[in-house]
């Protein structure tokens, strides 16, 4: 799709990640609603004390956070395609639907303790019927937030090529009003290369994350807190990653 344009890319796909992010928002305020002391999880307080009381464990917990921002972070990579109004206008959306749907899935929790994966479990128990279409619905998401990871890549490898940090590259402009809007071949079967590599290694996110951590380990002389670490926090990282 990116050798078409980022126009014709947004056309296509932005009705459906409307679609999702009012799934997600929705969701998320049905299971508030349900547990709304969930809603003190707004005070910092609360991760302040965790973070003191939790040591080094708490400091890997901080992953979650980060893995958290990474959406908005692909939103501003991709502001060279599309431009500031676009970026911002989207953002007043997709951060509300966000957090509606994290503070939901953390009053999942109390009512759900055992719960495997909090998100997909969240919608099964709220509508049943829905489960299926909702998986779907999530699958054409992460396949549309790779295009975004696809543009923002795009736009730092031009900038190298600008800067003479990388060697030059066939550049394709797709759009006749923005210059900024383009397509890289070669940049793209790399990157269609490294994720299978990476899949064939891996096989699966949870392989991933605990190769990230027993590397940590490795590194670290004193990873005493580290075994101290629940493994609902653990299982938690490797949600965020999945999804």
């Amino acid at each position: 799709m990116q050798f078409k344009g980022t126009d014709k890319v947004a056309n296509t796909f932005g009705p459906i990640m409307v679609v999702w992010f009012a799934s997600l928002a929705l969701s998320g305020a049905v299971s508030v609603a349900s547990h709304p002391s969930v809603l003190f999880a707004i005070s910092p307080h609360y991760a302040l004390q965790f973070l003191l009381h939790n040591g080094l464990a708490g400091f890997i917990v901080l992953s979650e956070v980060i893995l958290c921002a990474t959406g908005g972070e692909a939103l501003y990579a991709d502001m060279g395609h599309l431009g500031r109004k676009p970026i911002v206008r989207a953002w007043s959306i997709v951060f509300w639907a966000l957090y509606l749907n994290y503070l939901g899935q953390g009053a999942f929790i109390i009512s759900h303790p055992d719960a495997k994966n909090y998100l997909f479990g969240m919608v099964q128990h709220q509508a049943p019927l829905l489960y299926i279409p909702f998986v779907i619905l999530t699958i054409l998401a992460i396949i549309i937030a790779s295009q975004a990871m696809i543009s923002g890549v795009f736009s730092i490898v031009y900038q190298g090529i600008t800067t003479r940090i990388l060697p030059l590259l066939k550049v394709d402009y797709t759009s006749s009003h923005l210059k900024s809007q383009i397509y890289i071949g070669s940049i793209n079967w790399m990157l269609m290369i490294a994720v299978v590599v990476i899949m064939l290694v891996f096989r699966k996110s949870e392989n991933l994350v605990w190769k990230l951590f027993a590397t940590i380990k490795r590194q670290t002389p004193n990873f005493v807190q580290f075994n101290k670490l629940p493994a609902s926090r653990l299982q938690g990282v490797v949600m965020r990653v999945e999804m």
